[in-house]
C-alpha cells in the first residue's frame, strides 16, 4: 500500500522544482507563465490543506495573492524566491513560516490579503476545550495558527506528592518545542491517584516529534489539528474527500452530509490521483457555494469496459444561468453554452475570493486534467435545485 501524503509531497516537489528551473531562464514573467504558475499552486494549496500541511498551504494562498495583485508588476525575483520557500516547506521538517517574505508580498498585493477568521482557525478544537479559552488565548490561538503551526493537546498526570515541580518541568519542555496557549485540570488521572492537566499548544514539529518527547511523561496526545495518512487505493482517496470536505463544512459552520457509492473497483494509480484532485475541487466548491447553511452532497462511481463514470451531485442552490449571462453580456447565449463557460479560465460567480475556493481556476483545471486523459466532464444545474457533474474516465 503507498501513502499518497508522501506521494503528492514527491510530486509537489518535483513540480515547483520544474518552476523555478523555468522561471530561472527567463527575463519576466508572461501571462502565459503566471496562468501555470497560479494553477499549480492552487492545486497545491489545496491539497495542502487536505493533508495538514498548513504552513505550505498559506504560502501558496499568499503567493496566489500576489500573482493576483492588479496593476503590479510581479518580479521573478519574488515569485522565484516565493516557490523556493514552498518547496523548503514541504522538504524541511523544521521549516519556519516566512514572515518577512508574506510582509513584502503583502505590501504588493495589500486589497488581496485579510485576516484569517479565528472561528475557521480554530474550528477542529473540541467545543468544551474552546468555551473555557479566555479571549486573549483565542486571539494567540489564532494568530499562532496563521502561521500554518500544528494544534496540539495533551493531557499529563502527575504525582500528587510533587505535582508542582513535575507541571513546570512538562511545561518547559512543552515551551521548547512550540507555544502553549492554555493549561486546564484534569480528571483523567484520579483514578491513578495523580492530578491531570491538559495543555494546549501550537508547534511547527510533527506529532511524532512531540510523542517522542512526552514519552518518559505519563502523558498522552489527546488530538492534533493532521489527518492520519491513509492507504493510496480508491477506499482511501474516497475517505480523505470526504473528511475534507466535512472539515471545509465545519470551518464554514455549515451542515453538509456526504454520501459516497463505489464499487470496488481496481484504478489506476494515475486515474486516482486524477479522481481526488478532480473530487477535491468539486467538493470544495460545492461546500463554499452551493448551500446557504446545510444540504446533501452524493458522489458514485462505477466502471464498465470502457471505462470509470463519476457521478458528482449536490442539492442546493444551483448555478443562476441568468446571472453568468449578465457577466458576461450575452443574454440570449443557451443554457448549455451558459454552463460551460465555468470550466474558462478565471471564470467565477463567487462574490468574494475566500481561502477554499472563488478564484474561477479550479473547475478549469479539473476539465483540463479530465480530457488529458481522453475523459469527459459535463454539469448539469437547475437554480434552486442543485447540480450534477459527470465524469467519464477511459480504463
Amino acid at each position: 500500500m503507498k501513502d499518497f501524503r508522501q506521494h503528492f509531497l514527491f510530486e509537489s516537489v518535483k513540480k515547483l522544482q520544474s518552476l523555478i528551473a523555468d522561471l530561472k531562464n527567463k527575463e519576466s514573467l508572461s501571462d502565459s507563465d503566471k496562468s501555470v504558475v497560479f494553477r499549480t499552486l492552487h492545486t497545491i494549496k489545496g491539497t495542502s490543506q487536505t493533508f495538514g500541511f498548513n504552513i505550505s498551504s498559506r504560502i501558496a494562498h499568499e503567493l496566489e495573492n500576489l500573482l493576483s495583485a492588479k496593476n503590479q508588476e510581479i518580479s521573478n525575483q519574488i515569485l522565484i524566491e516565493g516557490l523556493e520557500f514552498l518547496k523548503e516547506s514541504f522538504e524541511k521538517t523544521d521549516f519556519v513560516f516566512p514572515e518577512k517574505f508574506i510582509e513584502t508580498c503583502r505590501k504588493i498585493s495589500p486589497s488581496e490579503n485579510k485576516k484569517l477568521n479565528l472561528k475557521t482557525n480554530s474550528a477542529k478544537l473540541p467545543p468544551e476545550i474552546f468555551l473555557l479559552l479566555s479571549s486573549q488565548e483565542k486571539i494567540s490561538l489564532g494568530s499562532e495558527l496563521e502561521k500554518g503551526k500544528i494544534l496540539f493537546c495533551v493531557e499529563a498526570g502527575f504525582e500528587f506528592s510533587n505535582f508542582s515541580a513535575g507541571l513546570k518541568s512538562f511545561r518547559e519542555i512543552i515551551s521548547e518545542q512550540g507555544e502553549i496557549i492554555a493549561t486546564f485540570p484534569s480528571q483523567k488521572f484520579s483514578l491513578q491517584g495523580k492530578i491531570g492537566f491538559q495543555i494546549l499548544f501550537v508547534s511547527f514539529k510533527k506529532t511524532e516529534k512531540i510523542r517522542e518527547i512526552i514519552e518518559k511523561f505519563t502523558a498522552e496526545i489527546i488530538f492534533d489539528s493532521l489527518p492520519e495518512t491513509f492507504s493510496f487505493d480508491l477506499q482511501g482517496v474516497m475517505a480523505q474527500v470526504v473528511s475534507h470536505g466535512k472539515n471545509v463544512a465545519e470551518n464554514l459552520n455549515k451542515n453538509i452530509e456526504i454520501e459516497v457509492s463505489a464499487e470496488k473497483i481496481a484504478v489506476s494509480e494515475k486515474n486516482l490521483k486524477l479522481i481526488f484532485d478532480s473530487l477535491l475541487h468539486l467538493v470544495r466548491n460545492a461546500v463554499d457555494h452551493a448551500f446557504e447553511m446545510s444540504g446533501k452532497v452524493k458522489i458514485s462511481l462505477e466502471s464498465s469496459a470502457s471505462g470509470l463514470f463519476i457521478k458528482f451531485s449536490d442539492d442546493g442552490r444551483g448555478i443562476d444561468l441568468d446571472k453568468i449571462r449578465a457577466k458576461i453580456g450575452k443574454e440570449n447565449l443557451s443554457d448549455k453554452a451558459t454552463l460551460e463557460l465555468i470550466f474558462q479560465s478565471e471564470f467565477s460567480t463567487a462574490e468574494k475570493i475566500t481561502e477554499i475556493s472563488g478564484r474561477g481556476v479550479g473547475l478549469e483545471a479539473v476539465k483540463n486534467a479530465v480530457e488529458n486523459v481522453g475523459g469527459k466532464i459535463t454539469v448539469k444545474s437547475r437554480l434552486n435545485e442543485g447540480t450534477i457533474f459527470e465524469i467519464y474516465l477511459p480504463k
